[in-house]
């Protein structure tokens, strides 16, 4: 799970927003359709592998959670495509 946070001083976007990833890890951000990307504005984005079962546990181990602490943001600018590129993650954190 890609969770997207806006900045705090963003005027755009004041909630969250989220994606899941592909099985190879691939994913687009989106906001009410798919493909539609984010609004304009600067995001912190966290990461979650999280276990499908009643309890869902973080195979990352909650490393990437955490906003305040996340080394991944995106700026988006209105009519500008973005590519984060390849963003490695551990599970044994940053």
């Amino acid at each position: 799970q890609v969770d997207c946070h806006p900045a705090a001083d963003s005027s755009t976007v004041k909630y969250m927003l989220s994606t899941v990833t592909d099985k190879d890890g691939r994913f687009s951000l989106s906001t009410y359709d798919s493909g539609d990307g984010l609004p304009e504005g600067t995001y912190k984005l966290t990461f979650q592998w999280l276990e499908i079962s009643l309890a869902p546990r973080d195979q990352l181990k909650g490393a990437y959670a955490d906003p305040a602490n996340s080394q991944h943001s995106i700026t988006v600018v209105n009519g500008e495509s973005s590519d984060l590129g390849i963003i490695e993650l551990s599970s044994t954190g940053p």
